[in-house]
């Protein structure tokens, strides 16, 4: 599972299911029978919990079969571009003309094209097709040894198959970590007045002496409380907003108001696209993210007490360079 959201929301969805082993519990009838509201706290935790229930499920998908799909058809693609940018090189070699040519088709090994981020594959293979497929016309008798339509327009193939599978991980990740966000960003504030609602008949609880029940409920509270404590700050991730797809490893979150002196706060977006906890203070903190290909953007997180703000963080990518018009040969 993926770290960040998912470590924050295994550990609340575990404290709410503490309490609702305890109300649910034949112990503690006596305790939430003595005052007639509770049976509407009672009322209202259930379906509270159950709404958690859900997003739990959600966050737990297995995504083993969408990811060794995605994995395959990126290794296909990747394969294929290497082949092709390969007889690139070889064909500049024969050339002897074609320096820069053959500088960016080495570029494009397998080695380097398989360490790609998921979403900067497809775009090199296409920067591969359109380097070489203007040569077919211009010098087509040669480049047919190397290169000719039908395997430049295979390799294309293989990578609509691999953004096919690619926008089905990105979904069913999308989904995933939707409801870890879901189970933090939503969830917990529903929880957490279901609490409140609870820790306010404590006194009388304890009046009527039911201490083991108050004393049982508090002991998860102040389990609950420190997970927040601990983990107060800001996550987010990181997508194209062009494309909206998921960007991946490479996304920079630094923050621009962190007191002087202290070591800047900076975050990192993981392979997942998701940007690495920041622990920060209450208070309004101003951010610059980054991503290489993509414009920066500005902006702002608000931290409150005990909580985890989450920011979906959407970059717009600087269009690639057109390519030189092919050399006359």
């Amino acid at each position: 599972m993926a770290e960040g959201l998912n470590d924050i929301s295994t550990a609340y969805f575990k404290q709410w299911t503490a309490i609702n082993t305890l109300l649910g519990a034949t112990s503690s009838a006596g305790a939430i029978g003595s005052i007639p509201a509770l049976a509407d706290g009672v009322a209202a935790w259930t379906p509270a919990y159950a709404g958690a229930v859900g997003f739990n499920n959600k966050a737990n998908q297995s995504t083993e079969g969408i990811t060794d799909d995605k994995n395959g058809a990126k290794l296909n693609s990747a394969t294929s571009g290497a082949e092709q940018a390969g007889k690139g090189v070889s064909y500049c070699i024969i050339k002897g003309n074609l320096a820069l040519l053959k500088t960016q088709m080495k570029g494009y090994s397998l080695g380097k094209l398989k360490r790609m981020n998921d979403d900067q594959l497809a775009p090199a293979i296409k920067d591969i097709n359109d380097r070489l497929s203007p040569f077919i016309t211009s010098d087509a008798i040669v480049s047919a040894k190397y290169f000719d339509a039908a395997s430049l327009l295979a390799m294309m193939g293989l990578r609509t198959v691999y953004n096919g599978k690619l926008g089905g991980y990105a979904a069913a990740y999308g989904i995933i970590n939707g409801a870890k966000k879901d189970l933090v960003v939503i969830q917990k504030p529903i929880m957490d007045v279901q609490i409140e609602f609870w820790k306010g008949f404590f006194p009388a609880l304890r009046k009527l002496g039911y201490n083991d029940f108050v004393n049982a409920f508090e002991a998860i509270i102040k389990k609950y409380e420190l997970i927040g404590k601990r983990n107060q700050g800001w996550e987010g991730e990181l997508w194209n907003a062009d494309t909206d797809e998921l960007i991946g490893l490479g996304g920079l979150a630094a923050l621009l108001n962190y007191p002087p002196g202290k070591v800047a706060k900076i975050s990192k977006t993981t392979s997942m696209s998701l940007f690495t906890r920041l622990r920060l203070r209450i208070g309004i903190w101003k951010v610059k993210y980054t991503c290489p290909g993509f414009y920066p953007e500005m902006g702002t997180i608000t931290v409150t007490k005990r909580n985890i703000t989450y920011t979906v963080v959407k970059l717009r990518p600087i269009p690639p360079p057109t390519p030189p018009p092919p050399p006359t040969v």
